[in-house]
């Protein structure tokens, strides 16, 4: 047979699957059915006779005034769909005049799914692809993805900020070169805390705006890590004035690291020892290839341009090698002086920026705040993406970040 009502042990194994769903009293499972056909477990609740149900808009005990079929996806059972089915009462409520949808301790109003399934489908969805999940449960992935977006901006909303002081502001984008967004990181809790569109200061006006509805002042932000984007550095200067600015020291050595591979790059024309060297002058020593160290050596025992400015990086990265801030200002006094004298236009240039980002820089001694927690934020972002293979929309971008690197609670 195709159909199979369980009827000999009927009632131990209602009981069963109804501890198994977590219901109680006023609702029961009334019986379950399996159709090997078409692989589908059917499990059939019902209420009892005579009993009341709450008033969702008014906390008042009501009688039912009739009752609407709905049917809901569950869990899969072994290899079986498992569907529930039941009678939604709806009860008049003689307070507030209605005839209201009563709530069920076992779906939300308006999904097709039961809570349990829901439930399973955020928790993988932080460690798998959606579509993935998707298939797992024989649904399309915009399903899955309806459910995130009901869970996630609730969790997001009532998120505890009384305690953020210390934050990181950095950008990434849902696919190469496209559409950026910018996230905020409690880098005390080392958690994505918010997450906009864009990239340019209303980001931080954005963030800014969100601190204020809920209730909360600019001044409990203390401390800023960012990048020396002019866009960050304009909107924390006009909403957060009084917050000590730092720059992140792994983004202050990328400028560096630009600025000697444009040196490299210029010499490179008229230098073939230069030729195919970008590398050897961009990685540190000890994570050179055998290769690259001959390249480099080569590079060193000539003077080139490209050299000297590789010395010169070399020497900015020990300044966060230092102890203090006095020993640091010193030390950033004589390496501006010896960049002024190596007559390498683009060193000069990068010169000039550092003493603009003078303060931003330095500060990092005084507190030792680093975007190094969210720089590692931001591969699981890019792992994300990768995992994704890019994202339709910026809203599910948004909606997963939350969920995998939010720490919300549901």
């Amino acid at each position: 047979m195709a159909d199979i009502f369980y009827s000999e042990y009927s009632v131990e194994l209602n009981q069963l699957f109804q501890v198994a769903l977590g219901i109680n009293n006023p609702w029961y499972i009334e019986n379950v059915h399996l159709d090997k056909s078409s692989n589908n477990l059917e499990i059939k609740i019902n209420f009892t006779v005579g009993a009341k149900f709450n008033c969702p808009g008014y906390n008042a005990e009501c009688s039912v005034h009739d009752t609407r079929e709905k049917r809901w996806q569950h869990l899969n059972f072994f290899n079986y769909c498992c569907y529930l089915s039941a009678r939604i009462p709806r009860v008049s409520c003689t307070n507030c005049g209605k005839t209201t949808q009563v709530e069920t301790p076992f779906a939300r109003e308006g999904s097709g799914f039961s809570l349990l399934l829901e439930c399973m489908m955020l928790q993988l969805a932080k460690i798998m692809p959606v579509n993935e999940v998707a298939k797992l449960f024989n649904i399309s992935d915009d399903r899955v993805w309806t459910v995130i977006h009901h869970y996630v901006p609730q969790a997001v909303k009532a998120t505890d900020w009384s305690m953020v002081k210390n934050i990181g502001i950095d950008e990434t984008s849902r696919k190469k070169g496209h559409n950026y967004i910018t996230t905020v990181t409690d880098l005390d809790t080392n958690t994505v805390i918010y997450v906009t569109v864009g990239k340019d200061a209303a980001t931080v006006n954005s963030f800014a705006e969100e601190l204020k509805k809920r209730g909360m002042e600019a001044n409990q932000i203390q401390n800023i890590c960012s990048d020396l984007s002019p866009a960050f550095i304009l909107g924390i200067r006009n909403n957060f004035p009084n917050a000590n600015r730092t720059f992140d020291k792994f983004h202050v050595v990328k400028i560096v690291n630009k600025a000697v591979d444009e040196v490299r790059a210029k010499e490179s024309i008229s230098n073939e020892l230069i030729l195919k060297s970008k590398y050897s002058l961009l990685k540190n020593p000890e994570n050179l290839t055998a290769n690259q160290k001959i390249k480099l050596e080569s590079i060193l025992a000539e003077y080139t341009q490209s050299g000297e400015a590789y010395k010169l990086k070399l020497k900015f990265q020990d300044l966060f090698k230092l102890p203090s801030r006095h020993e640091a200002e010193l030390y950033l006094t004589d390496w501006i002086l010896s960049v002024q004298n190596s007559k390498i236009p683009q060193m000069k240039k990068l010169a000039k920026s550092i003493k603009r980002h003078w303060d931003g820089i330095l500060s990092w001694f005084n507190n030792k705040l680093s975007n190094g927690k969210l720089k590692a934020l931001n591969c699981g972002i890019q792992n994300l993406k990768r995992r994704a293979k890019g994202f339709r929309t910026l809203t599910n971008f948004k909606s997963l970040i939350y969920l995998v690197m939010g720490r919300l609670s549901f």
